[in-house]
Parts: structure tokens; C-alpha cells; sequence
């Protein structure tokens, strides 16, 4: 026999349930589209998502925030060796001009 009556509703997600799949999608989008060149090195490898600013410091998942590194690349700036803190300091202060620029038009 079938059941009648007005139909289910989908049970709501709690806020810590609507948190997590925000930051699931946002991760999705996150890591789609990779190219196929390393950002630091321009060698054609597999590449990973790199956040530039760590989520540990308030990093988010948003392209605005992602490198695409190598899996060399990103073991050296995690590691924090001195020949890749030029390239990470270029990056931040080239991102940090064109945030001027944008502010100023």
C-alpha cells in the first residue's frame, strides 16, 4: 500500500553539517583545473594545490589563494629551503601590486 500525505522534507543540516559542505565544494573548486605546468619551475609534471596563505593562518580555498606546484616545488617551500623564499616572496609582492592597482581604479 502506498503511502500518502504531503510529502518528506529533507532533513535540514545542522550548522556544523552546512559548514563542512561549504568547505567540501570549496575545496572541489579548489583543486579543478589544474594546468599542466608547474607554477614555480614551468616543468611539465603532475602538479598539486599549493595554499599560499595556510589555512592555519586564515588561508582559504579560493583560486585567489592557490598555486599549482609540483610535487619537487611544494615539498621545497614546505620545507622552507632559501632558494624557494625569493620565488615566494616575488609571488606575494607581485600579488600585493596588482591588489593596489585594483584598489586604485
Amino acid at each position: 500500500m502506498k503511502r500518502t500525505g504531503p510529502p518528506k522534507r529533507k532533513r535540514r543540516l545542522s550548522p556544523v553539517g552546512r559548514r563542512a559542505e561549504r568547505e567540501r565544494e570549496a575545496l572541489e573548486a579548489f583543486r579543478a583545473n589544474p594546468p599542466e605546468t608547474c607554477e614555480r619551475c614551468g616543468e611539465r609534471r603532475r602538479v598539486d594545490a599549493h595554499h599560499r596563505l595556510p589555512r592555519s593562518r586564515g588561508g582559504e580555498h579560493t583560486p585567489e589563494n592557490r598555486s599549482w606546484l609540483c610535487r619537487p616545488c611544494h615539498r621545497g617551500v614546505h620545507e622552507r629551503r632559501d632558494d624557494w623564499r625569493d620565488w615566494l616572496i616575488v609571488g606575494r609582492l607581485a600579488e600585493h601590486d596588482m591588489e593596489e592597482e585594483t584598489d586604485a581604479d
